[in-house]
């Protein structure tokens, strides 16, 4: 008899999809059942026998026993296989699911973005008009300070030219004045002196008793 493998090697292999399989005490239909195994029921090789057919096996629950090989298979039965994969497929759904939903925040999130970019532009285009006033206010304020400047030069230019002005009709004024009262003067005297002299450059009128 030939023994085949060891617990040290030991794999995992499935009862097939036979109704149930018979947990022997030995390598033969002769040796005891030690209980019926359904299908579908993991078992942990422990050794083969190729002459007789068997496996040395245990069950995941520590029964050991053995079973005839071509009831194994390495692979689950269908109906387990088929319970994984409805459970991969509803793991898969509940995953694309999720993602549909972060997906929908993603684009919620993304239209929120574009929107307080588009504010954002415009308030920066607000701001650069702003400045754009405040830079010609301020030229504008340079300019009429100049100009302002200019006006108050002038005002003191001109009040120092009236002024100027004034002092000299004040003085104008004081030398008409001054002349009016030589030329009064002089209209006086020469007044005088006609009413003293012209009596005297007057002919004496002869009298009748001259001879």
């Amino acid at each position: 008899m030939l023994f085949v493998g060891a617990a040290a090697n030991a794999q995992t292999e499935y009862v097939s999809d036979e109704l149930e399989v018979t947990l022997r005490t030995g390598p033969s239909t002769q040796n005891a059942i030690v209980r019926i195994l359904k299908s579908g029921t993991p078992l942990t090789i422990l050794e083969r026998d190729s002459d007789s057919g068997y496996a040395r096996v245990t069950t995941n629950a520590g029964t050991e026993g053995w079973v005839l090989m071509r009831f194994l298979s390495s692979e689950p039965v269908a109906r387990d296989r088929i319970v994984v994969v409805e459970r991969r497929l509803g793991e898969a759904r509940a995953a694309g699911d999720k993602a549909r939903q972060e997906l929908s925040e993603l684009k919620d999130q993304l239209a929120t973005t574009q929107q307080r970019l588009g504010d954002a532009e415009s308030a920066n285009a607000d701001l650069v008009r702003e400045l754009n006033d405040i830079r010609s206010a301020s030229a504008n304020a340079v300019s009429l300070r100049d100009q302002n400047k200019t006006l108050r030069q002038r005002v003191v230019d001109f009040e120092r030219q009236t002024d100027e002005l004034e002092m000299e009709n004040r003085e104008l004024r004081s030398r008409d004045t001054r002349e009016g009262m030589v030329i009064g003067a002089a209209v006086f005297l020469l007044g005088m002196l006609v009413s003293v002299i012209l009596p005297r450059l007057k002919p004496k009128r002869r009298s009748d008793w001259d001879f």
